[in-house]
């Protein structure tokens, strides 16, 4: 019997109102690129302190089972210009960059272009390979059925 590897996905909403909502699905990342396609919404973009602080406050309650978890941020050419991949748009203002990520991947030893979110560093920013199996962090529009 061949197990199929999942990644489970974390769901989030977010407006400017602060209204949430939180879902929990499972995706199959053998069937998929690196890093995985939300199945509704994107990957998340953390634009704002509040948005980041609303993320740490509820990647911290998973208890440990959860190490890193991808974002919407790309340094497609490895030159420290990052953008979010669902408009390419640079990553300007806000960011939570963990002390040493600098480029370098803590778990390849080689430098890598995608932004995670990581437990040891209390959910600060780290740059890690594109092709780690990870959960991802999304984010779907408000809809009248999530409110």
């Amino acid at each position: 019997m061949v197990l199929a590897k999942v990644v489970v996905v974390v769901v989030v909403v977010i407006v400017v109102v602060v209204v949430v909502v939180v879902v929990v699905v499972v995706v199959d990342v053998d069937s998929g690129p690196h890093p995985p396609v939300c199945p509704k919404g994107s990957l998340t973009r953390i634009e704002t302190k509040g948005e980041n602080e609303f993320i740490k406050k509820f990647l911290s309650k998973s208890e440990g089972f959860v190490k890193l978890v991808w974002t919407a941020g790309l340094d497609v050419d490895e030159d420290d210009n990052w953008t979010w991949q669902d408009n390419n748009d640079p990553i300007t203002g806000f960011t939570d960059w963990a002390p040493y990520a600098d480029g370098v991947d803590d778990y390849n030893y080689g430098f890598e272009n995608c932004l995670a979110l990581g437990r040891t560093s209390d959910w600060a920013w780290r740059v890690v390979s594109c092709d780690l199996e990870l959960p991802i962090l999304c984010e779907e529009p408000e809809t009248p059925s999530s409110r």
